[in-house]
Formats: C-alpha cells, sequence, structure tokens
C-alpha cells in the first residue's frame, strides 16, 4: 500500500524550485500601474488571498515556505486605516468623522480675489453733503439752509400739493362706468367743472387709462426699470407735451445704454450685456469723495438718470440759436459726453426704479445727475458774463413704481459749485386721479422751462435765465439788455 512521503524540514533545489513555480501560477504578479492610478489605494495594500482553498499538491510546502509568500509592508508608505466596508453596509459606518481626518482651507472664489463693490443700498445722499463740492438733498419742510425767495416762488408754483381741480368734470360717467378700470374713488375736489374741450377730454382719458392699465400691470407682475420707464414714464412724459401743445421741448434718455455681445465657445453661445457710456456726465462737473485729495484721488461720483427734457433742436427757433452757438465756439452747452446731447440745452431729470426699487438710491442717482446740470448752466452763464445765477432754479424727478416724487435744485451764490436740492410732494399713478393730477405737475414745469420762449411769458427758466445765457453766448443778446428776474 502506498504511502504519502514525510515531511521534511529541509527541501532540495528541485522541490523548491516547483514550489515557486507552482505559486506563480495561482497568485498573479500585482499590476502597479493600475494601483498607483487608484486614489484611496486599497488594493495595492492587501494582503494576498489565504490558499486553504485550493487542492493540495503532491506534496505540502512547509511553514517556513507558506510564511515567505507573504509580503511585507513597505517602511516609506503611511499606514493605511485598514477600515473596510462590507457589502450592504453603508459607507458612514466606516467613515470617522471630518475633524478627526481632514483639515479644509477656505475656498478661493473670483469674490474673495477681487475687492468688495461698494453696496448700491449704501449709496445715499448723506455722503454728498461732505463731498468736494457738497450736494445736500433733504426735505423742503424742515430745510437747514435759508431758502431764496426764487426758490420758494417756483416750489410754491410747482409741487404736488398745491394742486387743485385736475379731474375734467366732463369725464365722471365715463371713469365711474368703465369696469376695466375698477373701483376708482376720487374726491370732490377734484373735479373740474371747467371743460373747454370735451373731445381732448377724452382723448386725454383715453391715454390716462391706457398708462394706469400698463402702471397696474407692472405692479402686480413685478415688472423691472426698463418696463416702467418705457410703458408708464415715457408715456406721461409725452402726454405732457402734447397737452402742453409744444415742439420746443422733446423726451431724450439719458442712461447707460446696454450693448449686447454675443459670444460663442466650443459648446454655447452667449449674450453679454455691456454698458455704453455715450450718455455718461463730463467728469469736469462732478464731485469728489470727502476722503479724495491730490496725493491720494479717488474716482469722481458719477451716476445716471433715466429720462430728460431737451429743448428740441428740430424747431426753427432753436435751431438757428445753437448754430450761433457753435459759430462762437461754443459747442458744448450740456454736461453730457454724447455727441448730440452735449450740444442742446436739457432741462429736469427723471430718474426710475421698479416697484420694489430703492428711493434713497434714486435720490442718490438724482442728486449727482442734477448738480452737474446745474455747475454746467453756470459755468455757461460765467462765460456770457453773468455772475449771477439766482434765477438757475430746476426741477427733477424720482420715480419709485407708482410713486413721483417731486425735487427742486439750485446753487450757493458762494460760487464753488455747492448745490441745494429740495424734496416736496409727490403723485401716484395708482388712480386715474393721480395720473390726471401728475399730468398737472408735469404740464406746470413744462410751463416753466419753456418760460420766455415766444409768446409765453418770462418768469420761466429759459426767460429768466437759459435763454439769456445762450443768446448772449451766440451773439444775439448785449450785456446791458439782460432782464433780472427776482
Amino acid at each position: 500500500m502506498p504511502t504519502s512521503p514525510p515531511l521534511s524540514p529541509s527541501l532540495t533545489r528541485e522541490q523548491r524550485t516547483h514550489i515557486s513555480s507552482w505559486l506563480a501560477q495561482l497568485i498573479p504578479s500585482p499590476d502597479f500601474s493600475t494601483q498607483k492610478s487608484r486614489k484611496g489605494k486599497h488594493a495595492a495594500s492587501e494582503p494576498p488571498p489565504i490558499l486553504t482553498h485550493l487542492p493540495s499538491p503532491s506534496y505540502s510546502p512547509t511553514p517556513a515556505v507558506a510564511m515567505s509568500t507573504e509580503r511585507s509592508q513597505s517602511p516609506n508608505k503611511r499606514a493605511r486605516i485598514d477600515d473596510e466596508v462590507v457589502p450592504g453596509e453603508s459607507i458612514s459606518v466606516v467613515l470617522r468623522p471630518l475633524e478627526e481626518l481632514s483639515t479644509f482651507s477656505p475656498p478661493v472664489t473670483q469674490a474673495s480675489k477681487t475687492p468688495r463693490s461698494s453696496s448700491p443700498s449704501r449709496e445715499t445722499v448723506v455722503n454728498l453733503q461732505f463731498a468736494k463740492p457738497p450736494i445736500l438733498t433733504e426735505a423742503f419742510n424742515g430745510a437747514t439752509h435759508p431758502i431764496p425767495q426764487r426758490v420758494w416762488d417756483i416750489m410754491y408754483r410747482l409741487q404736488p400739493d398745491n394742486v387743485e381741480r385736475w379731474v375734467p368734470a366732463s369725464l365722471k360717467e365715463s371713469i365711474m362706468g368703465d369696469s376695466e378700470l375698477g373701483l376708482q374713488q376720487i374726491s370732490k375736489g377734484a373735479w373740474d367743472p371747467d371743460c373747454p374741450d370735451p373731445v381732448v377730454d377724452q382723448y386725454t382719458l383715453a391715454a390716462v387709462k391706457d398708462i394706469f392699465l400698463c402702471a397696474r400691470h407692472c405692479t402686480a407682475k413685478g415688472r423691472d426699470e426698463n418696463a416702467w420707464c418705457a410703458e408708464v414714464v415715457r408715456p406721461l412724459l409725452e402726454l405732457a407735451l402734447r397737452l402742453s401743445d409744444t415742439k420746443d421741448l422733446m423726451v431724450q434718455s439719458v442712461c447707460v445704454i446696454p450693448i449686447h455681445s454675443s459670444v460663442t465657445t466650443s459648446r454655447i453661445k452667449l449674450t453679454i450685456a455691456l454698458a455704453s457710456q455715450s450718455q455718461a456726465i463730463n467728469p469736469t462737473y462732478l464731485s469728489a469723495p470727502a476722503s479724495s485729495s491730490a496725493m491720494r484721488p479717488k474716482p469722481l461720483i458719477s451716476r445716471k438718470a433715466d429720462f430728460t427734457l431737451s429743448y428740441s433742436d428740430k424747431t426753427p427757433t432753436f435751431r438757428t440759436l445753437y448754430a450761433g452757438i457753435r459759430e462762437q465756439g461754443y459747442a458744448e452747452v450740456s454736461h453730457m459726453t454724447d455727441a448730440y446731447t452735449q450740444e442742446t440745452p436739457l432741462f429736469t431729470a427723471i430718474e426710475v426704479k421698479a416697484s420694489d426699487g430703492i428711493k434713497p438710491q434714486g435720490q442718490y442717482q438724482l442728486s449727482v445727475w442734477l448738480a452737474a446740470s446745474l455747475r454746467k448752466k453756470a459755468e455757461l452763464a460765467r462765460a456770457a458774463g453773468l455772475m449771477d445765477t439766482t434765477n438757475l432754479v430746476e426741477p427733477a424727478f424720482v420715480v419709485v413704481g407708482h410713486e413721483w416724487y417731486f425735487y427742486l435744485g439750485y446753487l450757493l451764490l458762494n460760487g464753488n459749485g455747492a448745490t441745494i436740492i429740495l424734496q416736496q410732494g409727490s403723485c401716484l399713478t395708482d388712480s386715474i386721479s393721480g395720473i390726471f393730477k401728475l399730468l398737472r405737475v408735469l404740464t406746470g414745469v413744462v410751463e416753466y422751462g419753456l418760460g420766455g420762449t415766444g409768446e409765453k411769458e418770462g418768469d420761466g427758466l429759459w426767460g429768466a435765465f437759459l435763454g439769456v445765457v445762450l443768446e448772449r453766448l451766440a451773439g444775439l443778446r448785449e450785456k446791458d439788455h439782460v432782464a433780472e428776474v427776482s
């Protein structure tokens, strides 16, 4: 009967060679290129499998030979955390808390690389009173500076609180019977019994109704500033000009014009909105921050407005006047840098915000724009030999959704460009009555701006100041023929 050969503590060279070749066939050599590509390097550090389940050869290896096949751990490698996930077990079981294993650096983003810009909500008129030259914007009631008599008179003439009987009484049935307008509450004192032309009143009501519906839609749908400008503000300004029966003034947009540029990448096409600076303010007429100095200059304070009224060069009277001014070497008569706008004098300013806009931000923008406008007109007056700017008083508006806030701006007579801007009263476009009242205010502003042109009375801005200055610059008026208005 055959028996197995006895185990021997020592093996011959032939036996060791046989065992080595046998083990080489059973245990494949590790692929180090694959192991290096694995982030965790889990497979590279695993011990070789135990071979108890393999069929035994005709002889058994000694314990010394079996132990020689185990891989020793490299002393140069960091010890691994030998936590393994059993199939069906959550990975959260073996993960240690982050504070025990990892330390994270703060993320580096584009925002952290660039300095933080000033927030628009922090741009308030409080900062402007310390600028150089200063701009003081405050309420008319409780004003801290003495108010000139000329400013008193114009405020009384133009402010919304002094408007009386602004809705034509002939439109009462049409307004109350229009279901599309919804409920309209109009006070007894608002009705105007003097109706010069019922046909004109009906035309006005149709335009007012359209503006009211657009304003209501802008509020209900939360539409942006562009919608308010296009569908409410500009139509109101143009309607006021038609009701004033004049073509001497025209509505002009002076906001920063967006330009869209398309950029095509390998996968998508992007449309980027850029800002055109063609309607920027000439830096000569801007204020500097209080902290600016000759050694450490800071950027000038420049902001936009949305609309203004300009004395139109389409009418023969103004076209001839502007040609004479250019012949005398005065090509720039406004504070803007646009090639066309700088050649036409501007009057009033309207800054628009959506219904969720911020009024202090609108005040800030309007104050910067209006102060620059007044300083330019004062510079023209000095060039014309007129040093007194008492009659240089200009109205303006800040629009926040339905509400139109009324302002008057003027220069202090110290000659350093310090500007005072006073706010008094407001109108609303959330009702038919409110829009009619606003139209009365706007037509009053138009009449004030044109006062002294043609057959109109001479106590407006044109007759009392601006027309006198421009006619002097064009060589059409002598210095001793200037009419002073107190």
